[in-house]
């Protein structure tokens, strides 16, 4: 499929690995895309707590109260947060040069190595409701499970107008629209590359469905935001403090603002249905990629510097395998979510550690997934030309 080209060496994403886009800017990404996965980790933890242990606290989180903002409101914010750093960071990759196959490894790679144990830990507790706790079925299992597993491996599980990621683990309708872009962009951005890049293109799109493609330009907020930072060398009041200030803005103004035309997670559109109001978030957010500084002053010790270059590294374990740990807590240690219980913290904390420590393990499979993939994308190419000859 791919024209005859020197190999070369593979570059990471970097909204989920290690980013060099220098020092204060990368430590606001980092800092960003962490608070980000948090805020979706606080949502859920809330929302458990609420539901199965804590029925004193209505007044803590009331509608419209900041803690109601943060865990209730700015989940869905984080999220496009994430799609526009997605695209930022993208953009930032293939700045470079690089081909269709590296590009494509890359993501796959990183996807993988997190998708694959986010699935066998969501099946893990699937199993342990079904064995010790099945009055939770109703609540955390939804349909025949095994062919949400399989769409889920595949990354099809929100094309068009159906989302069915397993319940027990719903952050990942996320990483299926992340596959597409990764790819919808790679087709665009490498056409020339492959025998009827064009053609691929308009598949790609019709495959993913409306969905998908309604969200798409948050995504692509990001790459704007690359190559306009790239090409713009002078602009009033660029600084890192004015991009703190417009994150800060966008998320009180969406997080109180009604989502339209509609209410995330009803059908048909489900995440997408507020799409016209996730392109404001979209645009203030890529607003304040554009205004951060391409030179500062700020000196950050490196010990520090480190520490947070490696928690922003583990964010898309954060974010993926947090969910299926809260609801192991509700099975096996309901005792965690009393109002007389540390409750929340623990809670929090729990969920956390667990997810840092397996995301650290998940790590380590990169190479391996890296290695299989290249065997694929050669096995497919040495089939082409097999069939071409």
């Amino acid at each position: 499929m791919t024209n005859s080209k020197t190999k070369m060496p593979i570059q990471h994403d970097v909204v989920l690995s290690p980013l060099k886009l220098g020092g204060v800017n990368s430590i606001f990404l980092d800092i960003l895309r962490l608070s980000c996965a948090c805020v979706v980790l606080m949502h859920h933890a809330v929302g458990i707590w609420q539901e199965y242990g804590a029925a004193g606290i209505e007044h803590t989180f009331a509608p419209g109260s900041f803690w109601w903002l943060v865990v209730h409101a700015a989940s869905h914010w984080a999220v496009i947060v994430f799609f526009v750093l997605s695209g930022y960071v993208i953009a930032h990759v293939t700045s470079r040069s690089i081909s269709f196959q590296d590009y494509m490894v890359a993501r796959l790679s990183r996807l993988y190595s997190i998708l694959i144990p986010a699935l066998l830990l969501t099946a893990f507790v699937e199993l342990l409701i079904r064995v010790n706790s099945p009055e939770l079925l109703a609540e955390f299992v939804r349909g025949a499970s095994l062919p949400r597993y399989g769409i889920t491996l595949l990354l099809w599980n929100e094309l068009w107008l159906f989302s069915a990621a397993p319940k027990i683990n719903g952050p990942l309708w996320s990483l299926s629209f992340e596959l597409w872009y990764y790819l919808i962009f790679g087709l665009w951005l490498f056409r020339k590359q492959l025998v009827g890049g064009g053609w691929l293109l308009l598949v790609a799109c019709l495959v993913a469905g409306p969905k998908i493609l309604l969200l798409m330009p948050c995504w692509a907020a990001g790459v704007l935001a690359y190559r306009i930072s790239q090409h713009v060398k002078y602009l009033p009041f660029r600084s890192i403090w004015t991009a703190i200030g417009i994150v800060a803005f966008s998320f009180f103004l969406l997080s109180y603002t009604r989502g339209w035309p509609g209410n995330v997670g009803q059908s048909p559109l489900y995440f997408s249905n507020q799409f016209l109001t996730d392109y404001v978030s979209a645009s203030l957010i890529a607003l304040a990629l554009v205004m951060l500084p391409q030179k500062s002053s700020i000196q950050i010790p490196a010990p520090l510097f480190r520490l947070i270059r490696r928690l922003g590294d583990l964010t898309y374990p954060i974010y993926a395998l947090h969910m299926p740990i809260l609801i192991v807590l509700v099975v096996i240690a309901p005792g965690l979510l009393g109002v007389t219980s540390p409750g929340l913290p623990v809670l929090v904390v729990v969920a956390l550690t667990a997810t840092l420590l397996l995301g650290l393990l998940a790590e380590r499979t990169r190479d391996l997934l890296r290695r299989l993939f290249t065997a694929v994308f050669d096995f497919k190419r040495k089939l082409f030309s097999l069939a071409g000859s």
